[in-house]
This record gives structure tokens, C-alpha cells and sequence, in this order.
């Protein structure tokens, strides 16, 4: 501090504050009363009267945020935390992290801090994280230079930590069932800290990916009628992926029916699919032997469910196939697609 006058305390005239190494001094011009005025009010660090400051105004705000987590913290794996802090206190002089009353994590300023917890350490249960803030109080004194004045902001949630992991190749297993709005599958919940997600494979391909590990139902609506299908379920951990037992769906074309015209043609006629926009069209072919097609159709309008049948080539029981093809199915893939056939006698 400089030789001036701090204005508001006469004392101070007249007094040194020894802070560690460094005295500030204010001198007088009258040698005598200088050293009286020493004797009495010279402090060491450990000797200086404490005094509790205000809080802060209402205008003054922290917000912050630890991994998006709400009032508790569930963990089952080792984890990366970063706590993230907003302020209009722009000076942190200092944030500390404390586990169970354990320090883990310190540091001397900053707007955010990142540390670990690794569960593996702690029994399951819950147990407490406590995040202890302090901030410059911007009052501009002497003491808030020094580091000796300051704001404390404490922070503390329960966490829960639970290192269970899914197990048994059949506790999981999906079940299917085929309804109206299409083929819905659901599951046992794995409602634990580890999880991350659920997926859901038909054959080999995912076709869903679920983050709440309360959401157990789905309905899939880009399956294919007259197909079979495979499903089984994937749960993910920090660990692995963990997949489980699968279970097989059978669907059907209905409405197919066959009828004989006055002319000797053969009508044949179907329902129409659930979900058009799955497909490209309709196959429809006729053989004796599997290499020797006697006719074959592909009708691209969906809305044309029906066909006339009129060559029936040489032979006994002509057998009649009716697919629905998929979009992106090649012309060659057409014939091993699953559908729905019957054998045809002529009258």
C-alpha cells in the first residue's frame, strides 16, 4: 500500500500490518508516537480478528451442472465428472471435491474442475459428494487481495452406486408378438446405473437403439408380410455389450384367395399389406418344376391386389407363388423372399 492516508480509520495512521514477510507502514512524522502506536496494534497472521462478511446480494448467481445429473447421482462404473460452473462472480479462488468426507479433487481457480470416482473402491449403496466453492467477494478491500475474504458456495448430492451388470442368456429374452400395428417386442427391464442402452437386432441388423432403460416395448413396422424374422435383444454397459437369447416371428399375407373365371382363367386376389411404404410391389409366378417358370408378374401398384392367371402349361398341380418385395430387392433376390404359395388343379 502507498504512504497516503486511508481514508475513514485514523488509527491506521499510525499502525503496521505484518502479513508473513511483508510490513506495510505509514509513517508520521513524530518518531515517538509512531513507536507507541506500534507497540499496541501490531498482528501476526494467526492473530488477526476474524470477522464474517455479508452473504451475497440477490443479484449475485451460480449456476452449475455435474454431468447433467438431477438431485442424486447413480454410478455403477468408473466415472468422468465434470462439474461446470456460470456466474456473474467471475474470481473462484478455489473448488474442492470431497467423497464421503474424503478429499479427492482440488484446485485454485477456474470455472470447471474434473475428477473420477471409481465404484469398484466404495460398497454399493449411497454415499455423499460434496463440492465446496469460494469465490472473491468483489468488495475490492484489503483482505480480499490477501485471499483472506471470500464467498463459500457448498454443493453436495447423494450418490447411488450400484455395480449391477445383466446376466443369463435367457433373462432377457425378447418376446414378439404379431398385432395390428405391427410386430410389438418387449423385455424385462435393466434398470441399474450401468446401462447405457438397449438395441434391438432383427437377424443381424439393428433396428432400434433405446435410451431409457424404463422404455421395455417396441413395435416394428418395416418388417415384411410372409416373412420369418429373428429377434433378440442387446443391452450395453460401460463394460460390453451383452445379447441374449433370440425368439422368431412368423408373418403372414392374408386375404389370399383363388377363383376360377368363366373363361378358364384363374383369378387370384390377396390383402393388401399394412405398411405399403415397406414395399416396391408384388411378385407372382407359376411353375411345375422349380426351373421352368410357366408366367410370372411383378405389379408395382399396391393398390392393384389381384391378377388373372391364364397359361397354364403342360403338367398336373401347377404351384403358385405370391410375394411381397421389399424396397431395394433385386429382381433375382425376388424368389427366395418368404410369401405364400398353393398348388393349382385345372378343372
Amino acid at each position: 500500500m502507498t504512504d497516503s492516508k486511508l481514508p475513514g480509520n485514523d488509527l491506521l495512521e499510525n499502525c503496521t500490518f505484518q502479513f508473513g514477510s511483508t510490513v506495510y507502514k505509514s509513517f508520521l512524522s513524530f518518531i515517538i508516537l509512531y513507536t507507541v502506536l506500534l507497540s499496541g496494534c501490531e498482528f501476526q497472521p494467526d492473530e488477526i480478528p476474524k470477522k464474517n462478511i455479508s452473504p451475497p446480494s440477490s443479484n449475485v448467481t451460480i449456476e452449475y451442472n455435474l454431468n447433467n445429473f438431477g438431485d442424486t447421482v447413480k454410478i455403477g462404473w468408473k466415472t468422468d465428472f465434470s462439474f461446470q460452473i456460470t456466474s456473474n462472480i467471475n474470481n473462484i479462488i478455489s473448488t474442492e471435491v470431497s467423497f464421503n468426507g474424503q478429499n479427492i479433487q482440488s484446485t485454485q481457480s477456474g470455472m470447471s474442475i474434473n475428477f473420477k470416482i471409481d465404484p469398484i473402491q466404495y460398497q454399493d449403496g449411497y454415499h455423499i459428494l460434496d463440492i465446496e466453492l469460494i469465490t472473491k467477494t468483489g468488495s475490492g478491500s484489503i483482505a480480499e487481495t490477501l485471499g483472506a475474504e471470500g464467498y463459500i458456495f457448498n454443493f453436495s448430492w447423494p450418490v447411488l452406486i450400484d455395480k449391477t451388470m445383466p446376466d443369463g442368456f435367457n433373462k432377457y429374452m425378447i418376446n414378439a408378438q404379431l398385432t395390428e400395428n405391427g410386430i410389438e417386442l418387449s423385455w424385462p427391464s435393466f434398470n441399474h446405473p450401468n446401462f447405457c442402452s438397449y438395441i434391438i437386432y432383427r437377424e443381424d441388423k439393428s433396428i432400434a437403439t433405446i435410451f431409457n432403460p424404463l422404455d421395455t416395448t417396441f413395435i416394428d413396422t418395416t418388417y415384411c408380410e410372409g416373412q420369418s424374422y429373428m429377434y433378440y435383444l442387446g443391452i450395453v454397459t460401460p463394460a460390453v455389450e451383452h445379447k441374449y437369447n433370440y425368439t422368431w416371428v412368423y408373418t403372414y399375407i392374408t386375404g389370399f384367395e383363388t377363383t376360377w373365371n368363366p373363361d378358364g382363367s384363374l383369378k387370384v386376389s390377396w390383402d393388401k399389406p399394412r405398411f405399403p411404404t415397406n414395399y416396391s410391389g408384388y411378385y407372382i409366378y407359376t411353375w411345375y418344376q422349380y426351373d421352368v417358370l410357366i408366367e410370372e408378374h411383378f405389379i408395382e401398384d399396391l393398390e392393384h391386389n389381384h391378377i388373372n392367371i391364364t397359361n397354364f402349361g403342360s403338367g398336373y398341380g401347377l404351384k403358385l407363388f405370391l410375394k411381397f418385395v421389399p424396397k431395394g430387392t433385386i429382381y433375382e433376390d425376388m424368389r427366395w423372399l418368404g410369401g405364400i404359395n398353393t398348388v393349382i388343379y385345372r378343372k
